[in-house]
């Protein structure tokens, strides 16, 4: 069971990965956040589908170009989780994917993974 779900990890990590590290252009639809984290919900421009970008709360500097709703941006995305977090996500039912407050992330092995986008800085965005 256990090397079943790894495998099953990896091919997902592996197909999420393709093309990682392109710009990818993404509406931004809501922003939630917590203590520490700020949780942008967004759709991809061309196909639609819908993601969660997570940010690092950080302190905003003075020429901050902050993200706004409704806005469409080009995002140099990337897996927010590296490989070796993944393989050591714990299973759980369909439909599960949190992240609590310090980052740790239960996910479902099906659910989209939560990216995070290089050119994003809190909330501030990095032409």
């Amino acid at each position: 069971m256990r090397s079943t779900l790894l495998i099953v990890l990896i091919q997902v990590f592996a197909f999420s990965c393709s093309g990682q590290g392109d710009y990818e252009r993404v509406r931004i639809m809501k922003i939630d956040s917590s203590d520490n984290y700020f949780f942008i919900h967004g759709k991809y421009k061309k196909s639609g589908e819908r993601i969660l970008i997570v940010s690092k709360k950080s302190m905003t500097n003075q020429n901050c170009n902050e993200v706004e709703l409704k806005e469409t941006y080009s995002l140099e995305l990337v897996q927010f989780l590296d490989s070796e977090t993944l393989e050591d996500l714990p299973a759980k039912p369909p439909g599960t994917l949190k992240l609590r407050e310090d980052g740790y992330i239960i996910w479902d092995g099906e659910s989209s993974l939560p990216l995070r986008a290089k050119n994003i800085q809190g909330l501030c965005f990095l032409e």
